[in-house]
C-alpha cells in the first residue's frame, strides 16, 4: 500500500476517530505508514479473517461487511453491518470476530489488515479510540435487539435508516440527506428479522408520507426530523 492509498483507504476512520478525540498528526502519519494489508472481496464473500492467535485491525475502508449466520434450510440473520471507517479487532482478548459469525461482503468491499501491536505502540491516541468504538459497537448490538423485541415493525426500518444516515456522517461521508446503500431489501429484511413483504411495504408507507424513499441502494432522506420522530431516534449511543 503506498502513502496516497493509505491516506485516501484510512480517511473515514480518521475522521470518525478526530470527532470523539484529539489526534496528533504524529499518530496519523504513523497510522499511514504501518503496513497493511489491503483486501478486495466480491459481494456474498467471507473475509480472509486472521487466525485468532494473532491481534489484527480489520478496518473497512469500502463497501459493507455483514455478520451473518447461515442457517441450513437457506434462511439468514444479518447481526451488524460494518460500514467504512468501522474497525474490528481480532486476537484472543478480542471479541469483534466470531468465527461462528463470519463476516460476509454485503457488496464488493475492501478491508485494510493492520498489525494491532503497531497500532498500540506507535498510535496510542488512536489505539484508545478504537476501545472506545468496540463499546459503541456493544450499544449497537443492543439497539438491534430492541428493533427486533420492542419496536415495530415500521419503528424498526425508520430507526434502521436514521442509524446508517448517522453512522455515515460521524464517518465524513455524506453532509446531506441522500446516500448510496448498497443493500438490497432482502439484506434489510434480513438485519431486520422482517420478511421482505414487511418492509417493502413499510418502505412504500414512508415513501407516500415523503419522509424517505430507498430507490436503486440509495436512501433520500426528504424530512430527516419527521422519520426521527417515527422511532423516537437519539443517536447518543453512537458517541462515547
Amino acid at each position: 500500500m503506498d502513502a496516497g492509498s493509505g491516506k485516501q483507504t484510512l480517511a473515514p476512520l480518521l475522521r470518525k476517530i478526530g470527532r470523539i478525540a484529539a489526534v496528533p498528526h504524529e499518530e496519523r502519519r504513523a497510522l499511514q505508514s504501518i503496513g497493511g494489508h489491503l483486501v478486495r472481496v466480491a459481494k456474498g464473500v467471507a473475509l480472509p479473517v486472521p487466525s485468532t492467535d494473532a491481534a489484527a485491525v480489520i478496518v473497512v475502508i469500502a463497501g459493507l461487511v455483514g455478520e451473518v449466520r447461515q442457517f441450513r434450510d437457506g434462511r439468514r440473520q444479518i447481526l451488524a453491518i460494518h460500514v467504512p471507517g468501522d474497525t474490528l479487532c481480532t486476537g484472543p482478548s478480542a471479541s469483534s470476530v466470531d468465527p461462528m459469525f463470519p463476516l460476509v461482503a454485503l457488496s464488493d468491499c475492501g478491508v485494510l489488515m493492520l498489525d494491532a501491536a503497531n497500532v498500540g505502540s506507535e498510535c496510542p491516541s488512536i489505539a484508545a479510540a478504537l476501545a472506545a468504538f468496540e463499546r459503541i459497537r456493544g450499544r449497537l448490538m443492543r439497539e438491534w435487539l430492541i428493533d427486533a423485541g420492542r419496536r415495530s415493525a415500521r419503528e424498526a426500518v425508520a430507526h434502521r435508516i436514521c442509524e446508517f444516515h448517522a453512522r455515515f456522517r460521524l464517518s465524513g461521508l455524506i453532509d446531506g440527506n441522500r446516500f448510496a446503500l448498497p443493500l438490497s431489501q432482502t439484506d434489510l429484511a434480513d438485519a431486520l428479522a422482517l420478511t421482505i413483504v414487511t418492509v417493502n411495504r413499510i418502505l412504500m408507507s414512508l415513501r407516500q408520507e415523503n419522509l424517505a424513499v430507498f430507490r436503486q441502494r440509495e436512501i433520500d432522506i426528504l424530512d430527516p426530523k419527521g422519520l426521527r420522530a417515527v422511532c423516537r431516534f437519539d443517536d447518543r449511543y453512537l458517541r462515547p
